[in-house]
């Protein structure tokens, strides 16, 4: 939730990062839940992507 709230793109993508850290660790607790590790750790690729992809630029 707090992700929604930040205005810089940079501190957005961060916060995500940690939540979806935070759900696929939880996917794997609850004994590998697939559908919430897959999708935090898609989501969790694309964040560093842009973070790293825009820190080179």
């Amino acid at each position: 939730m707090a992700s929604f709230l930040m205005k810089d793109v940079l501190k957005l993508r961060l916060i995500n990062s940690i939540g979806c850290v935070c759900f696929v660790t939880y996917g794997f607790l609850l004994g590998v839940a697939w559908p919430i590790v897959i999708t935090n750790g898609f989501i969790l690729f694309v964040n560093l992507w842009h973070l790293f992809k825009g820190h080179k630029q």
